[in-house]
């Protein structure tokens, strides 16, 4: 549909759209970093209703929203949500035709957004039979403005449609099913429903693990894992307790969910100014190399405008009189950065000269633990590439990974092990799932607020119980978390005086 809009901009996805924030963020002096800007830029993208706006946002956060898309305007850019919204808007003046279809089908329906329900009555509404399927219960993405159970009563008063619950589950065993329900019925903002497992045979096992501290529960479970490390995923709240797990565990594992290091904002960076010594006239990696460099976004303009009517590159334009001693700097050994060179003594001449730009720039080469950086990791893997095939070679492969890995890996791939978020396993399954680290201060995670917060929390608890087809393993250390007090009492009294305890029928709370 976007094709039919008329758009041809670029999108803004990942590292692109937090390099424009980034821009934006300098140009207006905002006291605020990068990361703590994205939130609120999603957010305000993500809304239809200008007063939920003025209620929700600050002045300040709308006005900086502004002037970013008034940097996309002007770049001929636009990201997911500008364009998701203009879509829906030209539906909704009938400046565009629907989809040419009979039947629509929206899967997963929990997870939409206003925008996106919009989208869909835009189509329901022109006569379209229109289902939709989702499990109010698996509703974990509120910090996308995920609709959860309010999407199906909205659905319901709209369009008063036939319902049909489907309450069999194909995927969990009956004992790990039972224990699920038991969490997700203490929540109030459901449709209730009677969960049954549909699998036949096995019932399943269901192990609780108590440890003296997180130590000792990595242990265990590398124990545990190692004794047949095949079919296993272990799940936690966090990126940081997987982290943790991955350096106890010595055999090779799967990452599910996480980003790619390269894919943050400061080693995203560096590939892109390694990509622009390779490509000189590129005028996106113009803006984004001299923006992270700090230069002024006027002189932007001016030096895409000499590029642009000359038809030149970076290195052959005449620089304004007003650049920065650092864009002088760079457009001084423009040349040099872009010719090859296999001597050792050069190389190690150039990353020199690289690290001091970046050191004027703000970025710093270690952090606040005297460990080394994420900007001096990258700026090292570059420059073993270097070491090893030569710079033009290095240059071609930060090119080749600022446009995205091509490689296809099946993210459900289980002869191994796979460490995952609690919400990047949405989806998934395996047939054996620890849940690790569920302490009261981890599950429900300390930020949340209220009831719903809780509630969320409550689901996402669920979700990463249901991953499980046939064992299922909840471990903590210290203080359980309150889903585990509050549900199974029995099983925490036993665990005082027992580390391990087996699940039965019997330990659930109805």
């Amino acid at each position: 549909m976007v094709n039919q809009s008329g758009w041809n901009g670029g999108l803004l996805i990942g590292h692109k759209q937090m390099a424009m924030v980034s821009r934006v963020q300098k140009h207006l002096n905002y006291h605020e970093g990068v990361y703590d800007i994205m939130p609120f830029i999603d957010g305000i993208g993500r809304e239809l209703n200008p007063d939920i706006i003025r209620i929700k946002y600050t002045r300040e956060q709308v006005a900086f929203y502004n002037e970013y898309m008034n940097f996309c305007k002007k770049d001929n850019v636009a990201d997911f949500n500008s364009l998701s919204k203009y879509v829906v808007g030209m539906l909704s003046a009938d400046k565009m035709r629907p989809l040419s279809i009979t039947h629509l089908i929206v899967d997963e329906v929990q997870d939409t957004d206003s925008i996106q329900f919009t989208w869909i009555s835009e189509h329901a509404k022109r006569g379209i039979n229109t289902t939709i399927v989702g499990d109010d219960d698996q509703t974990i993405y509120s910090f996308r403005d995920a609709g959860g159970v309010k999407i199906f009563r909205q659905f319901d008063k709209a369009y008063n449609p036939n319902v049909f619950h489907l309450t069999k589950c194909f995927r969990c065993a009956p004992l790990i099913l039972k224990y699920a329900d038991t969490v997700i019925r203490k929540n109030k903002a459901r449709y209730e429903k009677s969960l049954v497992s549909g699998r036949k045979g096995d019932k399943g096992k269901v192990t609780f693990i108590r440890s003296a501290n997180a130590e000792d529960q990595f242990d265990v479970i590398k124990e545990l894992v190692e004794r047949n490390p095949h079919d296993w995923a272990i799940l936690s709240r966090n990126n940081t307790t997987l982290d943790k797990m991955e350096s106890y565990l010595e055999m090779p594992v799967t990452r599910i969910g996480g980003k790619s290091f390269w894919e943050g904002l400061e080693p995203s960076n560096i590939l892109h100014l390694f990509s622009f010594f390779r490509q000189p006239g590129n005028i996106g990696l113009m803006k984004r190399v001299l923006s992270f460099f700090n230069e002024d976004e006027q002189i932007l303009d001016m030096v895409w405008k000499t590029m642009s009517t000359r038809k030149v590159t970076f290195q052959q334009i005449d620089l304004p009189h007003d650049v920065s001693v650092l864009t002088k700097t760079l457009h001084k050994h423009m040349v040099s950065m872009m010719t090859d060179t296999l001597i050792k003594e050069e190389i190690e001449d150039r990353f020199k000269k690289i690290k001091d730009w970046l050191g004027m720039a703000g970025y710093k080469m270690s952090n606040t633990k005297g460990d080394p950086s994420v900007t001096r990791i990258s700026l090292m893997s570059c420059y073993r590439w270097a070491i090893k095939d030569g710079w033009l070679k290095m240059l071609n492969i930060a090119a080749g990974m600022t446009m995205g890995s091509k490689k296809e890996t099946s993210e459900t791939e289980q002869n191994g092990i796979c460490l995952c978020t609690l919400h990047g396993s949405k989806g998934l399954e395996w047939k054996k799932v620890i849940i690790i680290n569920c302490n009261h201060d981890q599950i429900p995670s300390p930020k949340v607020i209220g009831e719903e917060g809780i509630e969320e929390e409550r689901r996402l608890f669920f979700v990463g119980m249901t991953r499980a087809e046939l064992e299922l393993y909840i471990t903590w250390n210290g203080k359980p978390s309150e889903f585990i007090t509050e549900s199974f009492p029995k099983v925490v009294e036993l665990s005082e005086e027992n580390a391990v305890i087996e699940g039965n029928e019997d330990l659930c709370l109805q």
